[in-house]
């Protein structure tokens, strides 16, 4: 009866470490340049560390998705998975867009991913959907103005930043009929920043955005933006020379990290002699 209840005060305190970094999204950077390295991306500093080569030339984009799986886009096209730990990439034999690659982001409420390009010939960007397992593509329209980096946040929101105007920018991601093929604009929050290029942008909550890029004549800056508040903080440098071509958000998983406090509360039981544990919390309780 006493190890149920040393139990079950260890699973409260556990459970009572896990709510505050739930809500603050817990996860990390990372981030890709073009020269095929993807670097590990301080939320805090913006400088990016732990390099690691893809052996990807011109590496436009990466995305994190549902299933773990780290996708890399070359500037011609084709597809890659990304080993996120030694950073080896294996192409998936699928090429997307055509002309400039920009960017690539994951959609979580429809699983599928999307791919910001200039086609031949145009003069504006274009916005595609398309499913890397069954090579569906969907072209859902075209941007009025220079857009370099997207990304969709949690509620399903797709979000790009308008270069030209200094803009975060909320897509309507409803497919244009082919006489009005302009994307819908819902919503815009002015950067305060005179933007030379955004490079990537990830939406780690449905607040809080990550982007790098870089101001006139500027380094390659990190830099994050509530969306609630407006508020705007310069984090710093990244360190990469020609800066990064895109961003990545890779959350913790909650159900391991309750299994890396559990082990950890575990072992500290067993090794227990006259010291205070996680389990004699109980006697606080």
């Amino acid at each position: 009866m006493r190890q149920i209840r040393m139990l079950a005060a260890g699973v409260v305190v556990w459970l009572t470490l896990l709510i505050p970094l739930q809500a603050s999204a817990a996860g990390w950077l990372v981030g890709a340049a073009a020269d095929g390295t993807i670097y590990d991306v301080d939320m805090v500093t913006g400088a990016a560390g732990n390099p690691r080569s893809t052996g990807i030339e011109n590496l436009d984009g990466i995305t994190f998705t549902g299933d773990d799986t780290l996708y890399g886009l070359s500037s011609n096209g084709s597809l890659y998975t990304i080993d996120l730990a030694a950073g080896a990439a294996t192409d998936t034999g699928m090429v997307v867009g055509s002309g400039r690659r920009y960017d690539l982001t994951w959609d979580p409420t429809n699983d599928a991913l999307f791919l910001v390009y200039t086609a031949p010939g145009a003069s504006g960007a274009k916005l595609m959907m398309f499913d890397p397992r069954t090579e569906d593509e969907v072209l859902i329209g075209w941007f009025t103005s220079a857009v370099s980096a997207i990304a969709v946040d949690p509620a399903g929101t797709l979000l790009a930043i308008d270069d030209n105007q200094g803009l975060l920018v909320a897509v309507d991601t409803t497919p244009r009929p082919p006489e009005d093929r302009f994307l819908d604009i819902v919503a815009e929050i002015p950067l305060g920043l005179d933007l030379n290029w955004a490079g990537g942008l990830v939406a780690a909550t449905e607040d809080v955005v990550y982007w790098s890029g870089s101001e006139m004549y500027g380094a390659d800056t990190g830099y994050e933006l509530n969306r609630s508040t407006g508020l705007l903080a310069v984090l710093g440098p990244t360190g990469v020379p020609d800066g990064l071509t895109s961003l990545a958000f890779v959350p913790e998983p909650a159900s391991l990290l309750l299994l890396g406090i559990g082990a950890a509360c575990m072992a500290k039981e067993r090794q227990r002699k006259s010291e205070t544990t996680c389990f004699d919390l109980e006697e606080t309780l």
